[in-house]
């Protein structure tokens, strides 16, 4: 576990079946409050739909990874359970909240236990988050119906790539003992230059966007305030709220 990575890079190699059975299985066995298991797994092996998932996340890597397997919220299934039990449950009357929030945890929960499998197996794994930059898109060439959003993909295969390790901050600076301890601006720094001379010496950001940069500009770019930020914002709010299973 403390040698995990992320592989963007996958030997063309299938992942047999037994063990894609043996990884689906894994994530099953999460954590799942009260059993509600408001998840669903897509394995994704249409390479027509694959290649426009890759094009709608800017994602080139999902096309030639093994096996893609899109991890999704699913409050339809539970909600279609608690209609068959004649329930009058709080999603009905627009609450619920605490439901919604946990299906979100539960279905990263189950992510995890997939990548770690995997893992286990000899597998390289890479957690997609862009997925839900693009949720509208993704559910419509897969055709999700309402209740069911996209939350993060999962690519599996045999590595063919060997990165190192990516700069972490300090466990003591992660781990509170009893209360939370606010982070100086010393520790701060300090990280910043680990991870930025850690980043350089991998040639990360030559590697992935083509140009020599730096950690500090890294961080900019991905939470800077733009017209293509706004845009992803206003459309995920949009998707969500409609596609919200608890207002209907």
């Amino acid at each position: 576990m403390l040698k995990r990575v992320s592989i963007r890079r996958f030997k063309n190699e299938p992942v047999k079946e037994n063990e894609l059975e043996l990884i689906l299985l894994a994530g099953q066995r999460s954590p799942s409050p009260g059993g509600f298991q408001a998840y669903s797994l897509i394995v994704v092996n249409d390479p027509a739909k694959r290649s426009r998932i890759s094009e709608a996340i800017r994602q080139s890597f999902i096309e030639k990874a093994p096996v893609f397997i899109l991890v999704c919220v699913d409050m339809r299934r539970f909600r279609g359970m608690l209609d068959r039990l004649g329930h009058d449950y709080h999603l009905k009357h627009g609450s619920g909240l605490y439901a919604k929030l946990f299906s979100i945890v539960e279905a990263s929960m189950v992510a995890q236990s997939m990548a770690t499998a995997a893992l286990f197996m000899g597998l390289g794994s890479c957690v997609v988050g862009a997925v839900f930059y693009a949720m509208k898109e993704v559910s419509e060439i897969l055709g999700l119906p309402q209740g069911v959003v996209p939350l993060v993909g999962l690519c599996l295969g045999h590595p063919d790539e060997s990165p190192p390790l990516r700069p972490r901050w300090p466990l003591e600076r992660v781990v509170h003992m009893n209360k939370y301890q606010d982070i100086t601006t010393d520790e701060i720094d300090s990280y910043l230059k680990l991870a930025n001379e850690a980043m350089e010496r991998e040639g990360y950001y030559r590697k992935y966007s083509g140009k020599d940069t730096s950690y500090k500009e890294h961080l900019k770019w991905k939470t800077q305030t733009s017209e293509w930020i706004r845009e992803h914002d206003d459309s995920a709010k949009e998707f969500l709220i409609r596609n919200d299973l608890s207002l209907t």
